[in-house]
């Protein structure tokens, strides 16, 4: 059964609890837990009534205080990648520029959803090893890597059965001067099926 009593709109002049009208904002700093990480953040909004002492934010302090918070949160990120030796989320933009990729485009070919490079960029999500490597790997192997991942979803597959290694080869990376040159052993491989 209902009461048939409204429930009292907060308002930002008047406190909701006591009804006073003296009011005031003070900014203030706190410890904050955001998406799993705990930092400080200076500069959070709230209003304070001065006849009772409570406080409450309206939804505009909320707004605010969660633009700091993310900023923060950014911030942190990215210091967690500088000490995981991950790319930043300017060194993510650079890389998709130097590929020729949107975000959607990038979200495409190197999997995720279709919002997960914007984070990996604004510092939103940190982008796993794994994807932060096929960047890189990517990014050296330039045009050639990209039309491969864009092409390795419509490629035939033959079942794997067995493998024997027939030959090998060696092989050289041409790289830029200052850098160090790969090499090493490739393996050719004959693939066979299985007799039925």
């Amino acid at each position: 059964m209902k009461s048939g009593l409204k429930p009292r709109v907060m308002l930002p002049h008047v406190c909701a609890k006591c009804g006073a009208s003296q009011v005031s904002t003070r900014r203030y700093n706190d410890t904050v837990e955001f998406k799993g990480l705990t930092f400080d953040v200076e500069g959070l909004v709230e209003t304070r009534c001065g006849a009772c002492d409570h406080s409450w934010t309206t939804q505009g302090q909320d707004l605010d205080n969660l633009a700091r918070i993310r900023v923060v949160f950014a911030e942190k990120r990215d210091a967690v990648r500088v000490r995981d030796g991950l790319l930043s989320g300017d060194e993510i933009a650079a890389v998709l520029n130097d590929l020729g990729l949107n975000r959607a485009q990038a979200a495409a070919v190197f999997g995720g959803g279709p919002n997960a490079f914007a984070k990996y960029i604004n510092g939103e999500v940190l982008q796993s090893f794994a994807m932060d490597r096929l960047l890189r790997l990517t990014h050296r192997a330039g045009a050639a890597a990209v039309s491969f991942l864009r092409d390795v979803k419509s490629t035939q597959h033959v079942p794997f059965v067995s493998a024997e290694v027939t030959s090998y080869a060696t092989f050289g990376v041409a790289a830029e001067a200052g850098d160090a040159v790969v090499s090493g052993n490739v393996a050719f491989v004959e693939f066979g099926r299985k007799s039925a």
